[in-house]
């Protein structure tokens, strides 16, 4: 397979992606964006409403939160549509060129080797299993 390289003003863009939690029909999303992965790496969670969360995985937040993605309605909307059959799934996407671009799915981020912190976002997010 052969890909398009992505860029945006000669950058890679930003890894946007969607954690989907869906509890019997109601759905969770958290919001993560990897920043300059081939550099200085930072993450940051948002919630749906774009509000950064003191969430933190494995990397430190970015000193300069991303903006709010012009598609972000978009991209939430096709990623509840993907994940209402699953119970957790994550959608990555990309923002360039004032167009959405499709990264991948994953039901096992990292390997689910990535520590979350704080500790109680552990239990929240592992609650939204619970039946």
């Amino acid at each position: 397979m052969v890909e398009e390289l992505l860029l945006v003003d000669g950058h890679v863009p930003n890894d946007i992606q969607f954690h989907c939690f869906n509890r019997q029909g109601e759905m969770n999303i958290f919001i993560q964006v990897d920043y300059d992965r081939f550099g200085a790496h930072r993450r940051d969670v948002f919630d749906e409403n774009w509000q950064r969360t003191d969430i933190r995985m494995g990397l430190p937040n970015s000193p300069v939160p991303m903006g709010k993605p012009k598609h972000l309605a978009l991209m939430t909307s096709l990623a509840k549509r993907i994940a209402k059959d699953f119970s957790y799934l994550r959608i990555d996407y990309y923002e360039a060129n004032d167009k959405i671009y499709f990264g991948e799915l994953t039901f096992t981020p990292g390997g689910g080797l990535c520590r979350i912190y704080p500790e109680e976002i552990q239990h929240k997010w592992g609650s939204f299993f619970i039946d």
